[in-house]
């Protein structure tokens, strides 16, 4: 789920535990949680296959 789907928001962050994305996101998520493998899954383009928490 998401509340924004333009990455503001930070509802749809998820832990990425394999691979790699391309996220543009517009301040929805910190430095710190991307350096921790968190993504915003609304606007982040999977670059080739990619594993989340559920």
């Amino acid at each position: 789920p998401s509340g924004c789907s333009m990455g503001i928001c930070g509802t749809c962050k998820v832990r990425k535990t394999e691979g790699q994305v391309h996220m543009v996101h517009n301040g929805g998520i910190t430095d710190e949680d991307v350096e921790g493998g968190y993504i915003l899954a609304c606007c982040s383009k999977p670059l080739g296959r990619v594993s989340v928490e559920a």
